[in-house]
């Protein structure tokens, strides 16, 4: 027996998401033994992620994803509750896991039927090396007066926030690069470790793209947008659900051309690049996230043009 979830998206088409369980053993208890997680067994995209990811023991559930620091995991959940570190990361029958940068080399899931009867699987992660890339920008963007550090808070708050929409479509199972990374090099990377004019910050939480002022970004994937503003460190910012608690954001833009609840599909230009906030010269800093934790872009996306596999 094969469980299939059906969304009715915008595009007027469909996306299907299997995921396929452990033998009869399993917390799901189905006679089922094929593990590719994908009835039709092809690719979710053209960067090798398959729903295969299997865990410690032989009766934990397949996964989808890439079980990579900064990666993403997902499937169904099968009338199942699903917890990571003690939180619900369900939603109706599907669940979504973020990695963030410092997932240690296991993770543990909890699987929890109707009747509150659990079993824990452990899935091990793959660790990343990061980078350390030094920025020189004005000195405001490192010393910050009163004003500012109230203003950074302010709009650090916002961006939280809009991160809490709980958006139930499968939008984010084919995210495509915002900017065609054979046409615009990648300048920056996520997880490296920033060194603003010689003094460290925070690991970067996106990835860069060089382009010119005035070049087109596209919507990474379908969805409805949370947030448009113009903050201090970001400049001119725009924030996408593309359900189940996934979210792509793109940085210092120099235009915006969508509004607040707006839906976009896969091919809306959201704005152009630029310089806004604090940028060291003309890019897009796009990211994307799982609720409030920052994953690695390019553990997601696939390429612009890629033929879609769901």
């Amino acid at each position: 027996m094969m469980m299939r979830i059906w969304t009715s998206l915008t595009t007027a088409c469909l996306l299907m998401l299997t995921l396929n369980t452990a033998p009869a053993t399993s917390p799901f208890d189905y006679d089922d033994s094929n593990k590719t997680g994908l009835s039709n067994d092809k690719n979710i995209s053209d960067n090798g992620e398959y729903c295969h990811v299997i865990g410690t023991s032989n009766r934990a559930p397949t996964l989808c994803g890439k079980p990579v620091q900064g990666g993403l995991l997902y499937g169904e959940s099968r009338n199942h509750s699903v917890y990571y570190k003690n939180e619900l990361v369900s939603i109706g029958d599907i669940f979504t896991i973020g990695l963030d940068r410092d997932t240690p080399d296991t993770i543990k899931l909890k699987f929890c039927n109707k009747l509150g009867e659990c079993s824990e699987y452990a899935y091990k992660i793959e660790k990343q090396n990061w980078q350390i890339q030094r920025v020189s920008v004005p000195d405001k963007f490192v010393h910050y007066t009163p004003e500012i550090e109230k203003r950074i808070e302010r709009e650090s708050n916002e961006i939280r926030n809009a991160r809490t929409a709980r958006d139930t479509t499968l939008f984010f199972m084919n995210m495509e690069e915002p900017l065609d990374s054979k046409k615009f090099r990648i300048s920056g990377v996520f997880g490296s470790q920033r060194v603003f004019n010689d003094i460290p910050k925070s690991p970067h939480r996106g990835l860069d793209f060089a382009a010119p002022t005035g070049t087109p970004v596209i919507a990474a994937a379908p969805g409805r947008v949370v947030l448009v503003g113009d903050h201090f460190m970001s400049g001119n910012i725009v924030m996408i659900s593309h359900g189940y608690g996934i979210y792509s954001v793109y940085l210092h833009l120099s235009k915006i051309n969508v509004s607040v609840g707006q839906n976009v599909s896969g091919t809306t230009k959201i704005g152009l690049v630029g310089s806004t906030g604090r940028s060291s010269g003309a890019h897009l800093h796009f990211g994307i996230y799982w609720n409030q934790t920052a994953l690695d872009p390019q553990q997601i996306l696939i390429p612009r043009g890629t033929e879609k596999t769901l």
